[in-house]
């Protein structure tokens, strides 16, 4: 039982014969343990005390065990951790300002537990981080202000925490290698700001389900690599930016549940990869572009619950036809809509 009551592996005595280096999940050099590659491998009870005296301990991956409990104090002795994922476990207690010690960690994933309480401002001083995923745990309270100094962050995933707080601070500008930021379901407030325009190699920007207001920054325009633009149940105003136009790569766009005014802009027609425009729930006026029948893999269209008027254009139809557009729903009083899916 791996110094402890837990992580029992077939019935070896975790650190006490001396035979470690021999196991499959465990990386040495010169007899120190390096690495514990240890996923999936139905590991349960705590993290044991003893994992302190690991001092050349480089990377821990205990992804998808059932392991629970705190983290050991003696865990923060291991200065040298690169990696530490313990995502999908059921760890819990709140995140230790300890945490500032591990200096030279780049990765730090532990999606899916039971963390809860504040986030330390220790954080701040992680300073190599490219993965730092505290997504679905019950964080709370601010925690983007202590993060703008994680130059070299790649994913930033703090989804699901519900109750993470604050606006997103302008010194994000700095994050210039970030190609996913998900802080969707918490309560993030505030503006979008223009700065994230910068942040050019965003795939994935996914802000749903929280409490931003004022407009879509035109900004945001300049993300020529994002896939998904995903900022639904929010309360956003003003009209869809004419610049999203030329993000080439969208595959979707999802901003229903907003308070967006306007027309939908006729650029959207020129991004011929998108699968979802999504758009319900909002008071866009005017017609549905014609361009929007150009686009070849469009499988998604839901414009319901806005005060869009005319006909639906003929090359949506014909999508439908062609059974490309799997679903397209409007609302059929306002709308002369002949292919489309009437809402309730």
């Amino acid at each position: 039982a791996a110094g402890g009551s837990g992580w029992d592996f077939e019935q070896e005595s975790w650190l006490a014969g001396g035979r470690e280096c021999d196991w499959e999940f465990v990386e040495c050099l010169g007899g120190d343990v390096i690495e514990i590659k240890a996923a999936k491998k139905r590991w349960d009870g705590t993290l044991p005390s003893e994992i302190g005296l690991l001092s050349n301990l480089k990377i821990l991956d205990l992804t998808e065990n059932e392991m629970f409990g705190n983290i050991p104090k003696s865990f923060f002795k291991l200065t040298l951790l690169e990696h530490f994922r313990m995502s999908g476990n059921k760890f819990n207690g709140t995140i230790s300002e300890q945490i500032g010690k591990l200096t030279n960690l780049e990765n730090l994933e532990v999606y899916g537990n039971d963390f809860s309480g504040i986030p330390p401002f220790a954080l701040s001083l992680l300073t190599n981080m490219a993965t730092l995923d505290f997504g679905y745990n019950r964080l709370e309270g601010r925690i983007l202000d202590y993060l703008t100094k994680m130059v070299h962050l790649e994913r930033l995933i703090l989804q699901g925490n519900e109750k993470l707080r604050g606006s997103i601070p302008n010194e994000f500008d700095a994050l210039t290698n970030l190609e996913r930021l998900s802080l969707h379901v918490n309560e993030f407030s505030g503006s979008i700001p223009p700065v994230l325009g910068k942040l050019t190699q965003l795939t994935t920007l996914d802000l749903r389900n929280n409490a931003l207001s004022s407009s879509i920054p035109t900004d945001i325009g300049n993300l020529d690599r994002l896939w998904q633009l995903l900022l639904q149940e929010n309360e956003l105003t003003g009209t869809i930016p004419t610049e999203i136009g030329r993000m080439k790569k969208l595959d979707i766009i999802h901003l229903a549940d907003n308070n967006l005014n306007g027309t939908i802009p006729t650029f959207i027609g020129q991004l011929s990869r998108l699968e979802q425009l999504i758009l319900y729930d909002n008071a866009l006026t005017g017609t549905i572009p014609t361009q929007l029948g150009n686009l070849p893999h469009l499988r998604d269209l839901l414009l319901q619950r806005n005060d869009l008027v005319g006909p639906e254009p003929k090359g949506l139809c014909k999508l439908r036809t062609h059974f490309t557009l799997k679903n397209f729903v409007a609302d059929c009083l306002e709308l002369d809509c002949d292919c489309c899916s009437c809402s309730l």
